[in-house]
Formats: structure tokens, sequence, C-alpha cells
């Protein structure tokens, strides 16, 4: 057996019938199912068991709830297999998933990492929509972390960041790769340390997980400044290892990444808050602190967008970033992970 999925399940009662039965009428058979109850005060538990008691590969662990990234961290610690795939409980995959990431592996089985694609779709409509991160294998098959995300850039133009693909267990464990805890984006931080830690990646290039998005109640479609802050404090970190990086080449490609989404970053959140009556201190605070690092990048599309935010702080340009983007899209529902 190759393959652990690991599925946290919080409050999803809606929904885990379509993940776990997506993930039952897979081609490839041999993997065991991990599904985590974290706390659901639903009838989520009682679902899981029942699926369990019908499917000897089914296995649940229920524990009080801690949220996803520790519930995440669970998996890591409970699965039995190589290799570990990161599904969740409101998601589903196509059928030929897991077969399609073994095919990969079977070639060699010291990748660390392999790159996923996904199909995003609307709560109540099932129509699917490719991402637009299309990376052949052979553009990272058998590079490291950082030269696959050169590679990567500079077929792009971006990085995507996400729990999407298939990761080597032991890999995880001996880079000290978890999730950290009561931390919104957390899987943009734990992707980027993935990719830092990587001696060999491949590439899945099927758009086969499918992710919902708009979903009532979901932590994404919440707005608050707390959620901003965090995703701040995860590109100080990256700061911090970019000026640690001693490839100078690497180098510039990370502050390249870590300026481009600062900016992206700052205009979407300073859209959604501008409007509304939250008190933006902490936020304009936590920007000013490494706005600086916008400098850093030699992209000239990234410094003609994050000159004002340089030269005047946040305050001035949320304000001026709002306008502009009110006027050229009212309905705008930007992605920069």
């Amino acid at each position: 057996m190759k393959l652990s999925v690991v599925v946290p399940v919080y409050n999803l009662e809606s929904y885990i019938d379509q993940c776990i039965d997506s993930l039952l009428n897979q081609t490839y058979s041999d993997y065991e199912l991990i599904l985590i109850n974290d706390g659901s005060t639903d009838n989520s538990l009682e679902i899981c068991n029942q699926y369990a008691q019908k499917d000897s590969r089914i296995r649940v662990v229920d524990k009080k709830n801690e949220g996803i990234s520790l519930t995440r961290n669970r998996g890591i610690q409970e699965a039995s297999c190589e290799y570990i795939f990161f599904l969740d409980g409101d998601d589903w995959i196509h059928q030929e998933t897991l077969k399609s990431y073994y095919d990969i592996i079977k070639q060699d089985q010291t990748i660390d990492l392999v790159f996923g694609r996904m199909s995003m779709f609307f709560d109540g409509d099932d129509q699917l929509k490719p991402d637009e991160f299309i990376v052949e294998n052979e553009l990272v098959y058998q590079k490291d972390g950082k030269s696959s995300f050169m590679a990567i850039v500079d077929k792009i133009g971006f990085m995507r960041l996400g729990v999407r693909g298939l990761f080597r267990r032991q890999f995880l464990i001996e880079n000290d790769i978890y999730f950290k805890p009561n931390m919104y984006s957390e899987d943009v931080e734990w992707m980027m340390n993935c990719v830092l830690h990587a001696k060999n990646c491949a590439s899945n290039v099927n758009p086969y997980y499918n992710y919902r998005g708009r979903r009532k109640g979901s932590l994404v479609n919440t707005p608050s400044i707390n959620k901003a802050l965090d995703v701040y404090r995860i590109y100080a970190w990256w700061v911090g290892k970019a000026e640690e990086e001693k490839d100078k080449i690497f180098k510039q490609y990370f502050f390249n990444e870590i300026a481009e989404r600062y900016i992206n970053t700052f205009i979407e959140f300073s859209y959604q808050f501008v409007p509304s009556n939250i008190d933006m201190g902490s936020f304009h605070k936590e920007v000013n602190k490494n706005k600086k690092v916008i400098r850093r990048s030699n992209r000239k599309t990234t410094l003609h967008k994050g000159l004002p935010l340089v030269l005047f702080g946040s305050r001035i340009t949320a304000k001026l970033y709002y306008n502009i983007k009110k006027q050229k899209n009212k309905n705008a529902d930007p992605s920069y992970f």
C-alpha cells in the first residue's frame, strides 16, 4: 500500500458523502482513507463511521476541535503509507486521481513532492473550471524544490501554493514540515516550506482535485483583519528565509514572488476592508513593517503597482487602490493563492 488519503472533517454533513464516494470510486484501490473528525457538532462523525463499517480501508479518528492545521498534522502522524494525499471534506476528486499520482511515484520512489492541479466549482453548481497552473512533469521532474520553483515561475509567471499534490510522508517528518495552528492561509506557508526543502519533485498535470468555492460559512469567504494579519506574517517569515538564502538566483526569484504577493494581497484586502466599518489600524501597521520588500523585486509591473504603497504607506494607498479597483470591476473576485 503506497498512498494514505487524509480527510479533515468538521461539520460537513451536507458534503462528506460526495467526498468519500469520490474516493471509493477510484480506479486505483490500494490506499488507506483516514477520516479525522475535528469535533464536529453535526452528523459528520456518524456518517464517517457508517462508511468505515462498510470498507476496511477506512479508518475514523475522532478528536476534539482543534482546527484544520492540527487536524492535518494528526493525519501525517496517523498515516501508515509512504505518500500522503490531502483532501478536504467538502471537496471531491476525479476517479483517476489516485492512479495518476501512483503512476508518477512508481517510476521514482525518492520523489518528495508531486505538484498537483485543481478545478474549481461553486457550491450548488457542478460546472468545473480547471485552474491555469499547468506544469508538465518534464519541467520539474527530478529537480529540487527551488529549481522547480524557478522553472514554474519562468513558464507560468507565478507559483500556485496550496495543499494540492502528493507528499512523501518521511520527507515531511524529517524536515519537521507541519501546519502551523490557528493561522489563515496555513497551506500557503506549509507548501512553501515543502518547496524550500524538497530534493526531488514531479508534477501531475491533471486538474483532478475539485475545489468547492464560496461555501457558505467557510473561513475563506469570511473577511477579517486577523486573516490579513496572518497572511502578512507569512510574508514576514518568507522575507527572513529569503535574506538567508545563499543561492543568489533563487533569492531574487523568491523576493520577486514575495513582492508580487505582498502588493496583490494588499489590494485584495483593501477592497474588502475600506468600504466597511472595520478598524484597519493593525492591518496598516503590519503591512508597513515590510513594505520595502517591494523594492527587492526586479519586475517592473510589481514595482509599478507597489510604488504608491512604498511612498505613501498603507492607509492612503488602501483608499487609492480601492477606488481604482472599484472603477475597473465592481464585481471583482480576485484570488492570489
